[in-house]
């Protein structure tokens, strides 16, 4: 079941990255054309949320398989997310972005929500993969 659901990450990421732009459309994927949308993923929002949750998926799919692939997949979505979600001034980060990485409000969603939980869970679970690949190494040298 893991390789299925591996498997199942990598198509996700592969249909819904903005090729163009950088970063994962996260709102809809239209299966057919409609007046005002085209087929494909809407990059019309990018959520910071869901930059974090692939970031735990493809580390996890690079721990327990050793994949190339994923490994480029969690390189590219780490940049893109530490670029445009990341605000260093103050430490929050933002919510939503455009396409081209400029703030979206959220029908429903307040602009001063501040999240307190994907960042530091993809921080944690992220740094608990990287001990364990560690741990494995043969030739690592504790210094």
């Amino acid at each position: 079941m893991f390789e299925k659901l591996v498997g199942r990450i990598r198509h996700l990421l592969e249909m819904t990255y903005d090729y163009v732009f950088e970063g994962l459309g996260d709102g809809d994927y239209f299966m057919f054309e409609g007046p005002k949308h085209g087929p494909g993923p809407d990059f019309s929002v990018k959520t910071m949320w869901a930059h974090c949750e692939a970031l735990v998926a493809t580390m996890m799919a690079l721990e327990h398989t050793g994949a190339t692939w994923a490994a480029e997949w969690y390189a590219r979505l780490r940049a893109f997310t530490l670029r445009v979600m990341a605000v260093r001034d103050c430490g929050v980060w933002r919510q939503a972005v455009n396409r081209m990485g400029n703030d979206v409000k959220r029908v429903g969603v307040s602009t001063k929500r501040k999240d307190n939980f994907h960042q530091v869970r993809y921080l944690m679970m992220n740094l608990l993969s990287l001990e364990r690949m560690l741990a494995r190494c043969p030739d690592r040298h504790d210094r």
